[in-house]
């Protein structure tokens, strides 16, 4: 088993669609500054608390386009840290349904990331 996921505090991990790997994990990588991992199926991208996992698929149609949503700390700084990367696809930060601070983006397979301001 690989030590790696077994410091996760989660019992689940959110995995995403990616027709080219290589592109998402510069992505990750560099746009978003996840630490990226590669494993035999895919990739392991994690940043702080943020633990996700991200298998190739050949065909990553609209329909097939997953979403996740990371309930974070000190979500204007991140918005900020990725709004200076002029990343495509960046929503601005607001209010949500339920009261909370979010924003959202699409990665390059259209993947939607939800980040969710929560505080401890």
């Amino acid at each position: 088993m690989n030590t790696y996921v077994s410091e996760s505090p989660y019992l689940a991990i959110p995995v995403l669609l990616s027709t080219d790997l290589r592109r998402s994990s510069a992505y990750y990588s560099d746009a978003l500054g996840f630490a990226v991992h590669k494993e035999a199926d895919g990739l392991r991208v994690r940043r702080d608390d943020i633990d996700l996992k991200i298998t190739r698929s050949s065909d990553v149609t609209p329909s097939s386009n997953l979403s996740v949503v990371f309930r974070v700390k000190d979500l204007k700084q991140l918005h900020q840290e990725f709004n200076q990367k002029s990343l495509p696809r960046l929503g601005k930060v607001k209010e949500g349904g339920c009261g909370q601070t979010q924003f959202s983006l699409r990665d390059p397979d259209g993947n939607s990331l939800y980040f969710v301001e929560f505080s401890s």
